[in-house]
């Protein structure tokens, strides 16, 4: 996360590419991204996150269940 801050201070715009895996981590990769680089929860598709239980430290209370 760092490196991605550092970069966006000195750029006009930056891009992340995150790894297209079979299993669907990309998407999971890429919300938990938004996540930590906004400070912002996210939202994800609730099957997204039943399949994948580690995206439960970025989602909204609401959704989390807090």
């Amino acid at each position: 996360m760092d490196r991605i801050r550092t970069v966006a201070e000195d750029a006009q715009d930056t891009y992340v590419v995150t790894n297209n895996h079979n299993l669907g981590k990309a998407v999971v990769n890429a919300f938990q991204l938004k996540a930590f680089l906004t400070g912002q929860p996210i939202d994800p598709l609730r099957e997204l996150l039943e399949r994948y239980p580690d995206l439960a430290v970025v989602v909204s209370e609401s959704l989390s269940g807090g």
